[in-house]
């Protein structure tokens, strides 16, 4: 099926039936596929991108918290500004909508992915650093559930491209804090008593970055 992909895109993901969550789970962890008494092996690589639909109550479905942990980073999508708008309209006007062409190739992408997992540096301090801000979501009062030791193999994994982008081939605390938002802001779960005072998960994030002392 669709599934046997390099990138698989979902759409509103939160509409899909729990037996189809728990397929995409099995995907997304083992990279692989179970029917019946065997299993298929996913291509490599292999991820998901998906959309969720943050407004309808109706025919939607909650991600269980084991799959919503598995994503990467969790980006807000926001509504366009005023010339953002104008903008959209006007191509779509002039059907100036770009054809969507390939800008690498998987060989590529494999190799680089290699290349920065192997040359960016991690010192034992900035280990220290991503471990004590992920420890210090768990013992906020605001929040039912901090953050997994996968939300910590999240900062190291992707701190190292951010490194690596930004021309160096070393990790600073800059890095870290500049994925700290979009890594926790689907794995922190707001406590009943949070949720009724209206308190973000937003705030918590930036009280935590402010408290926790950046290791030199």
């Amino acid at each position: 099926g669709p599934v046997f992909t390099n990138i698989l895109l979902t759409d509103e993901i939160n509409r899909s039936p729990p037996k189809t969550q728990s397929a995409l789970l099995e995907a997304m962890q083992e990279k692989q596929v179970s029917s019946g008494k065997k299993t298929y092996k996913l291509p490599e690589p292999f991820m998901v991108i998906a959309t969720q639909n943050p407004i309808e109550s109706t025919g939607v479905y909650p991600l269980p918290e084991a799959q919503i942990d598995r994503f990467l980073v969790k980006i807000p999508v926001y509504p366009p500004s005023l010339q953002g708008e104008i903008s959209m309209l006007l191509k779509k006007k002039e059907k100036m909508f770009a054809d969507v062409n390939a800008v690498t190739k998987k060989d590529t992408l494999q190799k680089l992915s290699a290349e920065i997992e192997s040359s960016v540096i991690l010192s034992n301090q900035i280990i220290e650093y991503i471990a004590k801000l992920v420890v210090a979501t768990r013992s906020v009062p605001s929040l039912a559930l901090g953050a997994s030791p996968r939300g910590s193999i999240a900062l190291l994994t992707l701190s190292r491209s951010i490194a690596a982008i930004r021309g160096r081939d070393f990790v600073e605390p800059d890095d870290i804090k500049s994925i700290f938002f979009p890594v926790m802001n689907h794995r922190l779960i707001l406590s009943p008593e949070a949720e009724i005072e209206q308190i973000r998960v937003s705030e918590i994030i930036q009280n935590i970055l402010s408290e926790v002392e950046v290791v030199i």
